[in-house]
């Protein structure tokens, strides 16, 4: 039970929960009204026009349906926020409270990129990716990233949805779902939640869609060894995923690891971890991910 209560404080910092359905409806051009007081954004509908030749038709106007963004809290900690298109909008919340962003979009019709801005509209912290054989999503930690944000642009054509967590909520969430990890296992962190991973057999490996975290910690190690981690990406993917190292102490990702192709056709990548070490993989790609003792 101490080993439990543990490894829970160490991860209490990253969290997830079920998407949101997103709504279905046509691409849309906005325009953004300031937010009022409480929290509520307006946006104002926008019209746009195409220009005619020269020689004899008039211009045609030709109008958008502007649709709003959604914000809201719920009753475990949540702020999830969610639209339709491009938009650059105010939350009003003290997103300092929370630890981890988890983000989506609706269909691998469209990329999405979310930008969060601070007061002179400078990018914090850029998410998301181009457009891919996969829908967009992810889970990134954003503890030292987003207390000074103000702003939130988002670029997309589909539907999306953004949902700020608080401290521990994804490991409850686990925990309250019975998914609770034996001993020697380790975390994998995606936009689906936890996967508990272990050393003990070939087959024991996470696999997800989109940005990922590692923690190597294990349940019940009173000291981790070196953790060989080989992660494999779809042979589909054309782009190349970015890995990235924070130690104990660190406020950042800093160490860079390229993949490498792999025989199958997609990429691989191996990394080797120490105790306690943090690995964050920012891909669009379906992955796998499984560790090994060095």
């Amino acid at each position: 039970m101490a080993a439990l209560l543990g490894i829970a404080a160490l991860t209490q910092a990253f969290s997830g929960t079920d998407s949101s359905t997103l709504p279905h409806s046509a691409s849309t051009t906005t325009s953004l009204t300031k937010d009022t007081a409480g929290g509520a954004v307006s946006i104002s509908p926008s019209t746009s026009s195409v220009s005619a030749p020269t020689s004899t038709s008039p211009p045609a106007p030709t109008s958008s349906i502007d649709y709003p963004v959604s914000i809201s809290d719920d009753a475990q900690g949540v702020l999830r926020v969610s639209g339709y298109g491009p938009k650059e909008f105010r939350v009003n919340r003290d997103l300092a409270l929370y630890r981890t962003i988890i983000y989506r979009n609706e269909d691998n019709t469209s990329g999405l990129t979310i930008e969060l801005h601070d007061s002179e509209d400078v990018p914090l912290l850029v998410l998301g990716h181009a457009q891919s054989p996969w829908s967009i999503q992810g889970v990134r930690d954003v503890r030292e990233q987003v207390q000074d944000v103000v702003t939130i642009a988002v670029d997309a054509s589909n539907g999306w949805i953004i949902e700020f967590l608080p401290e521990a909520f994804l490991w409850d969430k686990e925990i309250r779902q019975g998914n609770t990890p034996k001993a020697g296992d380790f975390s994998v962190l995606s936009s689906d939640g936890i996967t508990f991973v272990g050393t003990d057999t070939d087959n024991d490996q996470a696999s997800g869609l989109g940005d990922l975290l590692i923690y190597n910690a294990c349940q019940g190690c009173s000291q981790v060894p070196s953790t060989v981690w080989t992660l494999r990406f779809d042979p589909r993917c054309d782009d190349t995923p970015k890995a990235l190292i924070k130690k104990i102490g660190e406020a950042f990702f800093q160490r860079e690891i390229r993949p490498l192709k792999s025989d199958s056709g997609g990429q691989e990548l191996q990394v080797t971890l120490e105790d306690s070490d943090w690995l964050q993989i920012l891909t669009s790609c379906e992955w796998s991910a499984a560790p090994r003792t060095a």
